[in-house]
Parts: C-alpha cells; sequence; structure tokens
C-alpha cells in the first residue's frame, strides 16, 4: 500500500468495489469459484447505475497452499461508462495471496505457504505504507462524519483497525479502496 506509483494504477484501483456481503459457489465441473452479491453497488466515481459487463478468472492461493480460481464480476458504470471489477474483501488487490495469508503474516506469523522473499517483501511493503495509509484514513474520517473512529483518541489509526481482530487488513482495504484511497501494486 505505498504511494501510488502512476496515473495507470490510480485508474486500475477507482475500478475495483471492495465486497462485504456476497456468498461464494462452488462449481465442481468447472473448478471455478463464483462471487453472489446481493444487490449492484453504485458507480465510486460518479455515483451513477452500474449494469453488468461481463467477468473475469481470478487466481489466489489459500493459507493451505491451494490455488483457487475466482470469477468476478466486471460493471460498467451507465453514466461515466468505467469498468469496475468487484472484489470480494478476502482477496487482496494486487496479491496472489488470500487477504488472511497476507494478514497473519503482518502479524507476525510464522507459517505461510509463500516463499521467504514474498513474506519479506509484505513487509516490507506494509511498513513502507503506514504513514500513507494514516494520512489516507485521516481523510476518510475528517470527510464520513458518520466514522465513529474518534482522531484525537488513538495515535494510529491502522492500529486501531487491527484491534478489531482477525478480518483487519480485509476491512483497512476495503475503507481504502471504496473511499478512492491509493494503494499501490508493488509488494
Amino acid at each position: 500500500m505505498p504511494v501510488l506509483q502512476d496515473s495507470s494504477t490510480l485508474r486500475y484501483l477507482q475500478n475495483m468495489l471492495i465486497l462485504t456481503h456476497f456468498k461464494v459457489k462452488y462449481n465442481s465441473k468447472t473448478k471455478i469459484y463464483t462471487v453472489k452479491v446481493e444487490q449492484i453497488s453504485y458507480c465510486p466515481l460518479c455515483g451513477g447505475d452500474l449494469t453488468v459487463r461481463d467477468s473475469r478468472k481470478r487466481g489466489i492461493i489459500d493459507s493451505g497452499g491451494k490455488k483457487r480460481t475466482f470469477r468476478l464480476r466486471r460493471l460498467k458504470c451507465g453514466n461515466c461508462k468505467k469498468l469496475h471489477t468487484e472484489l470480494p474483501d478476502i482477496i487482496q488487490p494486487f496479491k496472489h495471496y488470500t487477504a488472511g495469508v497476507i494478514e497473519s503474516v503482518l502479524d507476525g506469523s510464522d507459517y505461510c505457504p509463500a516463499e521467504t522473499s514474498t513474506i519479506k517483501r509484505w513487509r516490507k511493503w506494509f511498513s513502507i505504507a503506514v504513514p500513507r495509509i494514516e494520512q489516507v484514513l485521516a481523510a476518510i474520517k475528517l470527510t464520513n462524519v458518520s466514522n465513529s473512529i474518534n482522531l484525537l483518541k488513538y495515535s494510529s489509526l491502522i492500529d486501531h483497525i487491527r484491534s478489531g481482530g482477525r478480518g483487519w487488513l480485509s476491512r483497512l482495504t476495503r475503507m481504502l479502496v471504496n473511499s478512492g484511497g491509493r494503494l499501490a501494486a508493488e509488494g
């Protein structure tokens, strides 16, 4: 989540929707997981209505080291014509491993199916990103009066989110991406 490197990464991130309420179904014939969403979101760029355009495949690796293939819907905005990919919060943007695997590494877990160099890269990626993430979280708080985080109460908004227990990385990513916050693809 370091500072954004170029405008193409920004466009890609703005065209992503992180989902929290979804069901995953497995098709044993195709060996593909599909994500079922109850309602279609609105465009995060202009607020327009989204319609399903098509889908794409995305592979991720779980905590057991097993690769799973997901079919993700792509939605098109009727107003600004931008495409947005629905990404369940169990999948971390730009990463091959689930959010839970990466979160456990960032929390200090010794077990991970990833290579040592990948684990080191994740840790470096996150430590470099912390100041930028704190800035974005503060901006989200300042522009969202319904947000219950009290800036004066916590010295670190990331630590506050982490104190919420398992799933903190998914919550953090959802807040950043769905609010237009910037994440980089490195790491």
